[in-house]
């Protein structure tokens, strides 16, 4: 009988890989609509923190060196008869809006299994501009950030460790940049795809509400951005987990062509599931809202928010990912295969790409420990008999630490590192460069400090978090490592490559090749070296692995 204990860690080992409009007509189209092409009104700010949009006026909050626009809305409220519609423009008023707060979160549960939010309408976005010469013309670089959360929780204003850890006013100010973050749809609500819904477009399609919330946002990027100072030609995307997953679909969806120039994922995958896979899991879903029909989106458009939410379930489960595939679908139109088949066929946007994944992915997903037997417990239960027994020589206990350590290293080797090596031995067959790292830096001197480079830590170091850690004493070394980490990210906006002059102590980050299967080590010191993982990652490759 498998402890107790083990029930959580049974449940990541099912872990896929993830971690707030429409049109009025009941005929849905997957085309994004862009932000209207009027001028702005009025076309003379009224004070220094006013921005005249395509869309409206807003005024901003002055801060330390930075001006902040939250809450600015790229879409209509996607309810009623906009739910399950692809976004649309919002109305556009006439007097100046304050943007001082953040919006609702998409509706979601929070780690706890609980509800977080029951809000649909929560497509906004949140920018941070440097206000030195405010409003200047647009020539800084512009970083995008698109939250992770297993497509069904996050939000721009996700608060962890006691920060809020997207807010993109020290980013900005380090690289002198524009950063923009933005909610989009999540869960049943971003991404259900079900037969009576798809009945509604005209080519028979549904689901990617949410990828299409992100297509948008890019939009209004593309049309203001530069009103913020920001260069609409230096726009790179970045994501994490989830959020890597959806960058990975907008490099490779003809929808995204022209939309940024540049695109980072960090620890995230690129393979998505078929429309008739999600089509089968949406009955699912449906059913156990109440709504059997096939050919009838009534019922689930008059479902409350909080049964939509229930008939899903939580995506984390005492601290756990569970199993579920929710977000991008290959539906022939958003995109026409699976990420990663049309980037390792060259079928995608080509801009440069970053491409990484850090050392101890899943370690704060794992008791604190395992013994050997409940290890080998852990690996049945997820690859059978046969194939676990070559998963355990691979990844013997004799080879780590502990068994907890074995059992880390198997599941961010399948699940994170392995997957991004793929992508990446794609995309440098391509014509622009793709660079990859693996991030190895953890806390220090902390209880977190057992957990290493566990997942989103590099976030921490984007961000500029680090220091801001409550009872954390920062080193010289994070210090360095948050330079580090906003410069290359500042620069691969600005030029699509990462390297730059004034990043101290780090030789050149050089582009991937398979031939040299070389990354770029970040911990206490930055350097490139022969990828670490090699053997491992032939051993997922083979065609016995899944």
């Amino acid at each position: 009988m498998i402890m107790p204990r083990l029930i959580v860690l049974l449940i990541l080992s099912g872990i896929i890989v993830g971690c707030g409009g429409g049109s009025s007509s009941n005929s849905s189209s997957a085309e994004v609509v862009p932000p209207p092409s009027t001028e702005p009104q009025p076309e003379t700010p009224p004070s220094p923190d006013t921005v005249g949009t395509a869309c409206g006026s807003f005024q901003g909050s002055v801060e330390q060196g930075i001006v902040a626009f939250k809450g600015i809305p790229y879409a209509r409220p996607p309810v009623g008869a906009l739910r399950w519609q692809p976004p649309a423009q919002p109305d556009c008023g006439e007097m100046v809006q304050t943007a001082f707060e953040f919006a609702p979160s998409c509706a979601q549960f929070d780690r706890e299994g609980d509800i977080a939010s029951l809000a649909e309408d929560c497509l906004y976005l949140n920018v941070w501009t440097p206000d030195a010469e405010f409003p200047a013309d647009g020539e800084r670089p512009v970083l995008v950030f698109i939250h992770g959360g297993g497509n069904q929780m996050g939000s721009p204003s996700q608060v962890q460790l006691g920060l809020n850890l997207y807010d993109g006013a020290a980013l900005a100010a380090k690289t002198d940049s524009v950063v923009v973050t933005l909610a989009y749809r999540l869960g049943a609500l971003g991404y259900l795809a079900h037969p009576a819904l798809s009945a509604e477009h005209p080519q028979g399609r549904s689901g990617n509400y949410g990828l299409l919330d992100q297509l948008t946002a890019l939009h209004w990027v593309q049309a203001n951005i530069a009103r913020f100072g920001g260069d609409p030609g230096q726009v790179a995307i970045f994501g994490e987990s989830a959020g890597a997953r959806n960058v990975c679909s907008l490099v490779a969806s003809p929808l995204a062509s022209g939309l940024f120039g540049a695109a980072i994922m960090q620890s995230g995958g690129c393979r998505q599931q078929s429309l008739a896979q999600a089509e089968a899991d949406g009955l699912a879903v449906a059913s156990a809202a109440g709504c059997d029909s096939t050919s009838d989106a009534s019922c689930l458009r008059a479902l409350p928010v909080d049964t939509l939410l229930d008939a899903l379930g939580p995506e984390m489960a005492n601290g756990a990912f569970v199993g579920k595939n929710i977000g991008p679908i290959v539906d022939g139109e958003i995109l026409t295969g699976s990420p990663d088949e049309l980037i390792a066929a060259g079928a995608h946007n080509q801009v440069p790409l970053i491409i990484g994944a850090n050392t101890d992915e899943t370690r704060h997903w794992i008791g604190a420990s395992i013994t050997e037997s409940e290890y080998r417990t852990l690996v049945y239960a997820q690859f059978g008999t046969n194939f676990g027994n070559q998963v355990l020589a691979q990844y013997p206990v004799a080879d780590y630490a502990s068994a907890a350590a074995a059992y880390t290293a198997l599941s961010t080797d399948s699940q994170f590192i392995c997957p991004a090596r793929r992508v990446a031995q794609g995309a440098a067959l391509s014509s622009q460069p793709v660079y990859v790292y693996r991030f190895a830096k953890g806390f220090e001197s902390t209880p977190l400090q057992r957990l290493g480079a566990f997942h989103g830590v590099e976030l921490f170091y984007i961000f500029q978090k680090v220091s801001e850690l409550e009872s954390y004493p920062a080193s010289d070394t994070d210090r360095a490592i948050e330079a580090t980490m906003a410069q290359y990210w500042s620069s691969f906006a600005r030029s699509g490559n990462p390297n730059a002059t004034d990043i101290a102590n780090t030789g050149a980050w050089e582009p991937y090749s398979t031939a040299d299967d070389r990354v770029l080590l970040i911990d206490s010191t930055t350097s490139q070296i022969a990828e670490p993982r090699a053997e491992h990652c032939a051993f997922w490759a083979s065609p016995n692995s899944f």
